[in-house]
């Protein structure tokens, strides 16, 4: 077969056999169009577009078929992203999250909460110093009611850590119970800061009275200060931060559940707090005392006029009374103090007496103390001119009035002063003309002041 031939065949429109066909098909490779044959120009419209050959029209696709196919195709991919989600956590697995130990992040997690606590306890402490005088007294009162309450039977420095270890827990446990009010923890940091702030003021006095008494007792305080008034602040901020964690869990601590959160305050309240309290309740105990004492003996050599010790008592007479030297200059029985104390803060921030003993504050002192049995000894050495003595043996009356006891001259210079259950005597002589010497017994043997007045 000639395929030449075969194609003008089927070109001419004549009927192809199945041989011919299929000769085509394997010899012609893809079917082809078949040109078509020119065809004379006509007048008619037909005739024209018959000759432009045959017209092939493409199928356009409707815009509302394509926007359909569109809307199908997006359905069809969020079915797919609806059932990529994870599976939700069984419950037997959630507990297996794991945190943070309890151990880190301690401060920071509650920066913001003792912060502002912070702050408002030195608002607090500013207040306190500058408070009216009527107010310093009865707070100081309260204040050293509490101490004397906490030392009751109290006789040895085990003892007295011990006591003041249970005082902070229970203040400690008391934030940490009702913390959560936000009420507590303020009330406890304000009356910390005006304890301080007032306490502050007192020694202030006490120092324009009795140099290296500001100091001393800084340095008392600083060793265990440091400790308990920080973690005091710390716990007061557990109960505010589990608040806020109940109202905004996902903005506090987010990375923490709420029972993770009250896990990990209980965790560090008896981890860290507890034993913190413990340590400085022990240095408060035995540390701080050394170290006051220690202040004490290096001040009272700067400020005590040596040179006045040979017109002391006779110490071999005071010995054969069965007295002994302390280092201490205050030997004043607790009885005394306790019933006293708020006449003695009221002589302090009596700003009229107040000024009248300040300005002894400079003159030339030596003193001495001396435990005779179970009562107190205390001599005091000054030089003073005579008129000046005189104003001060005035001026100490006008304070024992103030204090509320009762005056009883016995003797020239001589005077037993008594007030309800408590008694003792103040006796003064001069040594030579510009020196005197005062002495306060805090007893009922009137032989023993009179030993130890004896020139």
């Amino acid at each position: 077969m000639d395929l030449e031939e075969i194609k003008n065949k089927k070109a001419a429109g004549e009927k192809l056999t199945a041989g011919e066909e299929f000769f085509l098909k394997k010899n012609s490779g893809p079917e082809k169009e078949a040109p078509v044959p020119a065809i004379a120009p006509a007048d008619k419209p037909e005739a024209a577009e018959a000759e432009k050959g045959p017209i092939v029209l493409k199928d356009k696709p409707d815009k509302k078929e394509k926007e359909r196919e569109k809307t199908l195709r997006q359905a069809q991919g969020k079915k797919k992203e609806k059932k990529a989600k994870p599976e939700k956590i069984p419950r037997q697995a959630r507990g297996k999250i794991k945190y943070p130990p309890f151990y880190k992040n301690v401060f920071s997690e509650y920066r913001a909460i003792w912060s502002a606590l912070f702050g408002i306890m030195a608002i607090a402490l500013i207040v306190g110093f500058v408070l009216p005088n009527d107010f310093k007294i009865t707070l100081l009162t309260e204040i050293f009611g509490k101490f004397t309450h906490i030392l009751e039977g109290v006789q040895t420095t085990f003892q007295l850590a011990l006591a003041i270890f249970l005082n902070n827990l229970e203040v400690s446990a008391l934030l940490l119970v009702l913390g959560i009010t936000v009420v507590v923890p303020i009330l406890v940091v304000v009356s910390n800061g005006l304890m301080i702030g007032i306490f502050f003021d007192f020694i202030v006095r006490l120092e324009a009275i009795e140099p290296g008494i500001l100091l001393s007792s800084i340095i008392g305080v600083i060793p265990h200060g440091i400790i308990e008034i920080p973690v005091f602040v710390f716990t007061a901020s557990f109960g505010v931060a589990l608040l806020i964690k109940l109202i905004a869990p996902k903005k506090f601590i987010p990375n923490k559940s709420r029972s993770r959160v009250l896990l990990d305050i209980v965790l560090r309240y008896l981890l860290i707090v507890l034993p913190l309290f413990l340590l400085a309740a022990f240095i408060e105990a035995y540390i701080s005392p050394l170290l006051s004492n220690k202040i004490d003996d290096t001040l009272s050599a700067r400020f005590q006029n040596e040179q006045l010790a040979e017109y002391g008592p006779d110490k071999v007479l005071l010995a054969q009374k069965n007295c002994t030297e302390v280092h201490e200059e205050n030997v004043v029985p607790d009885s005394m103090l306790s019933s006293s104390s708020q006449e003695q803060l009221r002589i302090i921030f009596d700003e009229k007496i107040f000024k009248q003993i300040e300005a002894y504050r400079n003159v030339p002192k030596y003193t001495e103390s001396y435990i005779c049995g179970e009562e107190g000894l205390q001599i005091r050495i000054m030089e003073l001119n005579y008129t000046e003595f005189i104003d001060y043996i005035a001026m100490q009356k006008q304070v024992f009035r103030e204090l509320g006891y009762d005056i009883e001259e016995i003797d020239e210079g001589l005077l037993k002063l008594s007030k309800e259950d408590v008694s003792y005597y103040y006796g003064y002589t001069q040594k030579s003309d510009f020196i005197f010497m005062i002495v306060s017994y805090f007893g009922e043997d009137e032989a023993m002041i009179r030993a130890a007045l004896e020139k």
